[in-house]
């Protein structure tokens, strides 16, 4: 169970809460039970007065409004007993870097105002998807180019796990070495930096490594076997990699600069489609790549799963390369 003093640090997005347990009602076909929740979140901030919000900026750059543990607790809460169901939970956010918070205790006096604020982010943040869509199409030439210069590119493929609680906190660091060519056996490395520390239920999968044998080393010892291995590589591969590159810097662990592609930004401009943000599972779903889901939040099987996403990712943006 998380303490209290690890649970002020955890903010819910406002409109997710909203969407996702309406959503579980009226896919149930509880009628009454939607007219209820929408009732209640229509008149939300009559009901809730006191409570400050918080706006906060999230992985992929848009910007929600956000309440604390204790305020979603009292919402689901009250949500529940009004609807008689029992909902989904929500994912939280990492309110500990303050580089993401835009603003902290927001008052809202009334429903108009608060409706207000959630149509101006809509709207700054569909400026801010377009704007990834462009970069993603130019993600995606840059990479059409690197592979059109050296086909047999080696690639580092990276995954960090870090502490749920503390973002800055690396718990695990895995990767491989490959290339795109057919046959290649690739190169797995696996490390648990910090044993005593454990995510929440779920998502610490630290002794299920499926793909070699885990190493158990100091974070100074498991960094400098990657910055070996950067070197060795042309490019680097990650999911959503900025996230990485930063969990590396808060650590004091500056790796060379390589070129970095990101099976995130990929998809967003190779997979199409109304999706704004591609996790890894529900990519290697749409693309029907075969996984184990009892093993994933383990650095080195996403480091390996990431790896399959990409090059399904580059046989449908460059169908000709893999008949080469």
């Amino acid at each position: 169970m998380a303490s209290s003093s690890e649970n002020k640090n955890l903010y819910y997005r406002y409109e997710i809460m909203k969407n996702v347990w309406t959503g579980y009602l009226r896919r149930r076909c509880h009628f009454a039970a939607v007219n209820k929740a929408t009732s209640y979140f229509d008149t939300f901030i009559m009901q809730h007065r006191t409570f400050q919000h918080s706006i906060m900026k999230i992985f992929d750059g848009t910007r929600h409004i956000m309440v604390d543990k204790e305020q979603y607790d009292t919402i689901r809460r009250e949500l529940e007993a009004k609807t008689s169901a029992t909902f989904p939970d929500i994912n939280p956010y990492d309110g500990n870097d303050s580089r993401n918070v835009i603003e902290r205790q927001r008052h809202f006096t009334t429903q108009k105002q608060f409706n207000s604020q959630l149509e101006e982010l809509e709207s700054e943040n569909s400026k801010i998807f377009q704007r990834a869509r462009e970069d993603a199409a130019e993600h995606k030439r840059k990479l059409c180019q690197v592979l059109t210069e050296k086909k047999d590119t080696k690639f580092l493929c990276l995954d960090l796990e870090v502490h749920d609680q503390d973002r800055k906190t690396i718990l695990e660091i895995g990767y491989l070495k490959f290339t795109l060519k057919e046959g290649e056996n690739p190169e797995y490395f696996h490390a648990v930096v910090n044993e005593e520390l454990h995510n929440r239920e779920g998502f610490d999968n630290k002794e299920k490594f499926k793909f070699g044998t885990t190493v158990r080393m100091p974070l100074e010892e498991a960094a400098e076997e990657l910055k070996k291995a950067v070197a060795g590589s042309d490019a680097l591969l990650t999911h959503s990699g900025y996230n990485d590159k930063q969990y590396l810097t808060d650590n004091g662990i500056d790796i060379e600069e390589k070129p970095m592609f990101d099976t995130q930004k990929l998809a967003l401009n190779i997979l199409q489609g109304r999706i704004r943000c591609w996790g890894l599972k529900r990519m290697m779903d749409e693309m029907r790549i075969s996984y184990d889901e009892s093993i994933l939040h383990n650095a080195g099987n996403d480091a390996h799963y990431t790896m399959m996403a990409f090059k399904a990712l580059v046989k449908r943006a460059m169908p000709g390369l893999a008949s080469k």
